[in-house]
């Protein structure tokens, strides 16, 4: 097994390319909104497409939303792979303190920053559901307020869940508990899915995270995990982007698109880190930074896109001698570009001053009032025992 540093910065720069990917899908969304699919009865309607729309729904960026599954697989990964490593019973106290001064904190600040901002009406309820959670119960709250917090509810749902989900993998073990995971994602797919709260479901998604967890079991238990070569890959990649012509792609393009990178991340973290040159230790380093303000930059990214974009265009649109045509995307593409650093310059001052401190105000509200609770509780045994 790699050192832990190599380990950690190659899982940043995992986090880094499901965060771009996801960026570049939302702001392509607002860019050029008529690339999204279209389908007629059983089968993609591309006659009805633009040339333009149907290359950027076959290219990367229109397969950027699965970014998300790629954040929950990690998540799976890592919060398993943490509990392994210790190699201890799960305190279950310790584990939501510290998974919650994790993410809310700065989520908090996000949200209610949104609350105030956005052009959208946001109702009383809005507010509730979002500091409890659970939006993504409703069909109402689930994008309401800022859209891409809906995969925080779920991710916090499911920090929620990982003490049953031990309880289930030590009574049957891993594999046995992947399959019932799938089976409830199979058994909860029979409802609405045009109704996003059910097509994103707690029991649906559950599966994804559960992938990322078999993933780590296999890692720190040396069975050996997926080891496919590059070509392989390959084919496993345009299998799954094949689905996109059918209409059911859309209820299991996050599981689909899972397995994929199941076998992707498997294959990646089997192999050692290359010896970097003059020319990847940069792009690495960079890629490793993006991975550590990921989570910020995804809280913040998506609200204001629409007016950042048109604001850049509009001013950049006619200082180019181009054919308007060239000079209409080209306009988009550095207006993309843009954004994506004004977005990370303020996820970075997020992540220094807000995720890091919040983490050590995690670790002193345990000290302080977990700890000596604790001790109490354990005083208050001894003397019912004697």
């Amino acid at each position: 097994m790699e050192r832990d540093t190599d380990y950690i910065e190659k899982i940043d720069v995992v986090r880094a390319v499901a965060c771009l990917m996801v960026f570049l899908y939302h702001a392509c969304q607002v860019a050029f909104p008529s690339f999204l699919t279209v389908y007629d009865g059983l089968f993609l309607d591309y006659q009805s497409m633009p040339k333009l729309s149907l290359l950027l729904a076959f290219s990367p960026v229109g397969f950027g939303w699965s970014g998300v599954p790629l954040f929950l697989l990690i998540s799976g990964f890592l919060i398993h792979y943490g509990y392994l490593q210790k190699g201890t019973p799960l305190d279950i106290a310790a584990f939501i303190n510290r998974r919650f001064w994790r993410i809310y904190p700065v989520y908090l600040l996000v949200m209610l920053f949104f609350a105030i901002t956005v052009s959208n009406p946001v109702n009383r309820w809005d507010i509730v559901s979002h500091l409890l959670l659970i939006h993504n119960w409703d069909q109402t709250t689930i994008f309401s307020i800022n859209p891409s917090l809906w995969s925080l509810a779920l991710e916090f749902q499911l920090y929620m869940l990982f003490p049953l989900f031990l309880y289930i993998r030590n009574r049957v073990g891993i594999n046995k508990t992947l399959l019932l995971l799938s089976i409830l994602a199979v058994v909860f797919s029979f409802g609405d899915m045009e109704d996003w709260t059910t097509r994103l479901s707690l029991m649906r998604m559950w599966v994804i995270w559960g992938m990322g967890a078999w993933l780590a079991e296999r890692y720190v238990s040396g069975c050996g995990i997926p080891r496919l070569n590059r070509w392989q890959l390959a084919g496993v990649l345009m299998l799954v982007v094949s689905i996109k012509f059918f209409n059911f792609y859309k209820v299991w393009d996050y599981h689909a698109f899972s397995c994929f990178y199941l076998l992707a991340l498997g294959a990646y973290l089997s192999k050692p880190v290359k010896k970097l040159n003059r020319v990847t230790r940069p792009v690495y380093k960079v890629a490793v930074w993006f991975g550590l303000i990921s989570y910020s930059v995804y809280l913040i990214h998506q609200p204001f896109l629409p007016q950042l974009i048109r604001y850049f265009v509009d001013q950049w649109q006619d200082r180019f001698s181009l054919p308007p045509t060239v000079t209409f995307y080209f306009s988009k593409g550095m207006a993309i570009g843009f954004i994506l650093l004004i977005v990370s310059a303020v996820a970075y001052t997020l992540y220094t001053f807000l995720e890091l401190e919040s983490v050590k105000w995690g670790r002193a509200f345990f000290k302080k009032f977990i700890l000596p609770y604790r001790k109490k509780a354990a005083s208050a045994r001894d003397l019912i025992k004697v």
